[in-house]
């Protein structure tokens, strides 16, 4: 991955490179300021429960859990989470120490490492360490490194991946065993990265390039840790689990949100992958394509969130791509502006301030969107009581809902009828209905009218006695209602 060309980098990038690297450390160092005066103070995505529910019951030594399975009356022992288990393994020892507070260490300690990372990595093939700022501009890692999930932790694997890979070929003499691990590892964490580096080292194999067997081996190895642990918890080495939901069908919708991520999100990214010059060029277009063409087929729920919730969370399948580029970028911008050394101190000082604004806008809206989103915790479960049943609707409600903060069985009403939650009162326990309403799309709108046609449904059968009804944001109204006393017959 080494340029074929240094035009451009013989001259300082708008600063001296020591200058850069300072102020590309001082706002890593900002970011983690940020991060710790506006300390993560909710579990913002649905997803963040999955990861820090599985390491809850990693932290207690084990790796399964109880689950009574409501309405057929049984209890199974099955994973918290089927997401591949090294978020959850590399959080553990955090929540064991801190509790679900701390789940989110791992992911800012992933952003300054890869940082960290990046500059050694430019230093060493002669790139401006200006560069290194990607992760800290790229909304993805931005957004993540303050949430509990993979994507932080899959930018840094895959910045050790390249960064090793490169040192091999400028003869670093196992390094290649080291990017073959750590490129097998990335399926512990996210599935499909592997194939972003597949083309990559299969074009070694193809020259028949003398170290190849070191990616091999190492690849070996980290990809057996996937299918090892795979096999343990879900009782399948192949368990994949967005395996079975691919669809053309959903390219058509996908195309311009990964357009805008790979060109705007990243700055002109993805073109850079087809401009920048290097040795392996055909090999790297192909793993990004590999990958996002996987993406692509993965259908999103578009319209429940909203045009900028959309980018914000679906630039998280691409920090993979976060080293990539800005290795790309710094072997393209450079030799583009050549010689121009007026564009070239503008497009520094716009980054940087472009950083600024990003970090300190990431921390503090996220901070307030916690602070409301705790509320609707705490409503939850200050009202409900330990071990009950709660009636939801999954896609606004299921992210409050964790171990970390108690124990509440659920059936979800897009699941259920009327009919079969009376039923289930009659010959058991009271439900509580816990309905997060939201409005901010039409599939919101919806979903908020259904919570209401299906309590006025139970309410001609059972006793529904509303225990909170509050709007606590302009979109989120909390509904609880305590189900009891029902009548069996229809």
């Amino acid at each position: 991955m080494t340029a074929t060309t240094a035009d451009g980098v013989a001259q300082p990038f708008g600063w001296p490179e020591r200058t850069q690297r300072r102020v590309v450390l001082a706002l890593l160092g900002l970011y983690v300021l940020g991060f710790c005066a506006l300390w993560p103070n909710a579990l913002l995505v649905s997803d963040e429960t999955h990861y820090v529910g599985q390491a809850i019951v990693f932290a207690r030594g084990e790796a399964t859990q109880e689950v009574r399975q409501v309405l057929e009356g049984t209890r199974v022992r099955q994973p918290a989470s089927t997401y591949p288990v090294g978020t959850s393994a590399v959080q553990a020892p955090f929540v064991k120490l801190g509790g679900w507070r701390l789940a989110a260490l791992p992911s800012l300690f992933a952003i300054a490492g890869t940082v960290l990372v990046l500059l050694k990595w430019l230093a060493e093939i002669d790139r401006p360490p200006i560069f290194a700022l990607l992760p800290l501009l790229f909304i993805g890692t931005l957004v993540q490194g303050r949430l509990a999930m993979s994507d932080a932790l899959t930018a840094l694997i895959s910045s050790l991946t390249f960064w090793l890979f490169s040192r091999g070929e400028r003869g670093g003499r196992f390094a290649w065993v080291g990017s073959g691990f750590f490129a097998g590892l990335s399926a512990v964490f996210r599935d499909p990265t592997p194939l972003l580096y597949a083309p990559l080292f299969a074009g070694t194999l193809v020259r028949r390039e003398r170290k190849a067997w070191q990616l091999v081996a190492g690849g070996v190895l980290g990809v057996s840790i996937r299918l090892i642990t795979a096999k343990l918890l879900f009782g399948a080495a192949l368990f994949l689990r967005m395996g079975g939901a691919l669809s053309f069908g959903a390219i058509p919708a996908n195309v311009p949100l990964y357009a805008f991520i790979l060109i705007c999100a990243f700055p002109l990214g993805l073109p850079s992958l087809f401009l920048h010059r290097s040795q392996r060029k055909p090999e790297l277009i192909l793993g990004v394509l590999a990958m996002i063409v996987v993406y692509l087929l993965f259908p999103l729920p578009h319209e429940a969130s909203g045009l900028v919730r959309d980018v914000v969370l679906h630039a998280r399948y691409c920090t993979a791509l976060v080293p990539l580029f800005a290795f790309t970028l710094a072997e393209w911008i450079p030799r583009w502006i050549a010689g121009r050394e007026r564009l070239r101190r503008t497009v520094t000082i716009g980054a940087v301030m472009a950083a600024v604004v990003l970090i300190l806008s990431v921390h503090i809206f996220l901070y307030t969107w916690g602070k409301t989103l705790e509320r609707i915790r705490q409503a939850i479960y200050s009202t409900t009581p330990e071990g009950s049943v709660l009636l939801i609707n999954p896609t606004a409600t299921a992210k409050f809902l964790s171990e970390a903060f108690g124990h509440r069985d659920r059936i979800n009403r897009p699941n259920m009828t009327p009919d079969a939650v009376a039923q289930f009162v009659s010959k058991h326990e009271p439900v509580y209905a816990v309905f997060v309403d939201r409005t901010e799309t039409e599939f919101r709108r919806q979903d908020a009218a259904d919570n209401t046609t299906f309590l006025q449904a139970l309410q001609g059968r059972c006793q529904v006695d509303a225990l909170h009804d509050a709007q606590e944001s302009a979109i989120e109204r909390v509904r609880i209602a305590r189900i009891s006393h029902c009548d069996a017959s229809p």
